[in-house]
C-alpha cells in the first residue's frame, strides 16, 4: 500500500510528458497542460535550454519572451534551441517594425548555424529585412556573399520569392499571424498593427520597386566582385565601445557591423556601415548619415 501511495504521488506531482512534447503542443495552440507543468520543470531544471524555450513560448509579454529567447541564444549557443531562439527574436523585431535589428539576429543563422533547418528561411527574411529597411546596397552585397558561401541555395529564387510575397500581400498576412501568436506580447496593439498594415499596403509598391532593382542586380552580376566601398565610422580598442556605436547606428536605421582588424599587433574593433558599388554611392550615404545623426565617417575600399 505504501509503495502504491508513493507511486501515485510521483504520478500526480511530476509531468507525464517530455518537454519536447509540451513544446509541440504549444506550437499547435494547446497551452493549458504545458502551463500547468512548466513550474515543475523550471524548479527541477532551471537552466535547461529546452525548459527555457518552453517558458519563452508560454510567455504572454512579448518583450519578456524576446529577452528569454535572447538569453537562450546567449547562454546556450550549442543547444538545439539556439537557432530556433534566434528566429523568434528576429520575428519579434520584424513585427515591431525594427527591421535592421531583425536583420542583425537573422544574420546569426548563416554565420553560426549554416546547417540549421532555418537557413533558407533566415536568408530570405534577412534579405527582406534589409530591403524593407531601405538598405538595398547591403542586400545586394549579402546576396553575393551568400551565393558564394552557399552555392546550393538559389539566391535569385529567394529574391523572387520575396518579391512574390509582397505582390501577393503574403508579407502582410504573415505579420498578422505573428501578432496573433504573440497576442498582446509583441507590444504592438491591434489598432497600431492595423495602422501599420494600412501603411504597409501603400508602401508595398515602393518596396516591390526596390526588390525588382535588387533582382535586376542579381540577374546581371551575381558572380561579379562584391561591392567595393564601405564607410568606416570608428576604431576602438574595447569591443564594448564598438558595440555601443554599432547599436546607435542600427537604431538610427543604418546597417552597421563590427570587423576585427589587427593593426601592428593590436586588435581593433572597427565599426563600418554599408556596402556600395561606387564611390559616389558611398559619399551620398555618408552625407545622409551625417545629416541625420551627425556621425562622421570615411570612405574606404572593402578588404
Amino acid at each position: 500500500m505504501k509503495h502504491f501511495i508513493i507511486l501515485l504521488l510521483i504520478y500526480i506531482c511530476y509531468p507525464q510528458k517530455s518537454v519536447n512534447e509540451y513544446i509541440n503542443q504549444v506550437m499547435s495552440g494547446q497551452i493549458s497542460e504545458a502551463l500547468e507543468n512548466l513550474p515543475t520543470y523550471l524548479s527541477q531544471y532551471p537552466n535547461d535550454p529546452e525548459v527555457l524555450y518552453l517558458s519563452a513560448l508560454l510567455e504572454t509579454d512579448g518583450a519578456l519572451a524576446k529577452e528569454k529567447f535572447a538569453q537562450i541564444y546567449n547562454n546556450h549557443q550549442s543547444s538545439e534551441y539556439a537557432d530556433k531562439s534566434v528566429i523568434k527574436v528576429s520575428e519579434y523585431y520584424y513585427t515591431a517594425g525594427l527591421y535592421l535589428q531583425s536583420a542583425e539576429w537573422l544574420k546569426k543563422i548563416p554565420k553560426y548555424y549554416s546547417r540549421s533547418d532555418y537557413l533558407d528561411k533566415s536568408i530570405k527574411l534577412f534579405i527582406n529585412s534589409l530591403v524593407v529597411g531601405g538598405n538595398i546596397d547591403s542586400a545586394a552585397y549579402y546576396v553575393k556573399v551568400f551565393n558564394k558561401q552557399f552555392p546550393d541555395i538559389n539566391l535569385e529564387e529567394i529574391v523572387l520569392e520575396v518579391k512574390d510575397d509582397y505582390e501577393s500581400d503574403k508579407v502582410l498576412d504573415e505579420n498578422s499571424r505573428l501578432v496573433e501568436l504573440s497576442s498582446s506580447s509583441s507590444n504592438v496593439k491591434s489598432n497600431e498593427f492595423s495602422k501599420r498594415k494600412s501603411n504597409a499596403k501603400s508602401n508595398n509598391k515602393n518596396i516591390i520597386v526596390k526588390i525588382q532593382d535588387l533582382l535586376d542586380r542579381v540577374k546581371e552580376d551575381i558572380t561579379t566582385p562584391i561591392n567595393e566601398y564601405t564607410l568606416q565610422v570608428g576604431a576602438f580598442g574595447k569591443k564594448s565601445n564598438a558595440q555601443h556605436q554599432k547599436e546607435m547606428l542600427i537604431n538610427g536605421g543604418y546597417d552597421a557591423r563590427i570587423e576585427n582588424v589587427n593593426s601592428s599587433g593590436v586588435l581593433l574593433y572597427i565599426v563600418r556601415v554599408g556596402y556600395f558599388e561606387t564611390h559616389a554611392d558611398a559619399k551620398k550615404y555618408k552625407e545622409d548619415m551625417y545629416s541625420r545623426l551627425a556621425v562622421n565617417s570615411i570612405i574606404i575600399k572593402n578588404e
